[in-house]
């Protein structure tokens, strides 16, 4: 495993498809995915840093991924996304949010994933905290949270 230091991956109008890829103490963004892209993890983990993934009016897909141990949130969307899925995800130990996503992203699933310790040093709405966005949580367990375990504001 390489330590990425001050790397991170961007991708602007792309499609990017990643499996069993790990990204550990990196000072940035695991993943930053934004301007119309589409992300695709499948088994990837991310452990140490800023934060895990960060989607910015782009859509992405989370399958059996690993986000711990971030300084900010485990996945941070927002400015009208498409879509964000995640199934079968644990995401742990972040210091804010596990899962935030604001400002009109179109529909957030989270599926069969576990959520656990986020929130120890942020005083947020929720480990998994949602705005303004379309929401399915399905078979979805969320525990010692520092704030609320599930927020959502403004949706439906």
């Amino acid at each position: 495993m390489a330590d990425l230091k001050y790397l991170a991956i961007l991708c602007e109008r792309t499609v990017l498809s990643l499996l069993e890829c790990c990204f550990v103490s990196s000072n940035t963004t695991s993943i930053n995915c934004c301007e119309s892209s589409k992300l695709y993890c499948k088994r990837c983990r991310s452990v140490g840093g800023f934060s895990g993934v960060f989607i910015n009016k782009s859509h992405a897909k989370l399958k059996d991924c690993f986000i711990s141990e971030k300084d900010g949130k485990g996945i941070h969307v927002k400015d009208e996304s498409e879509m964000i899925s995640l199934k079968h995800c644990t995401i742990t130990k972040c210091k804010e949010q596990g899962l935030a996503a604001y400002n009109g992203t179109k529909m957030v699933k989270v599926i069969d994933s576990h959520f656990e310790g986020n929130c120890s040093s942020f005083l947020g709405m929720g480990s998994i905290h949602l705005s303004g966005c379309r929401v399915l949580v399905k078979n979805t367990f969320v525990q010692s949270s520092g704030c609320n375990g599930i927020f959502i504001e403004g949706g439906s």
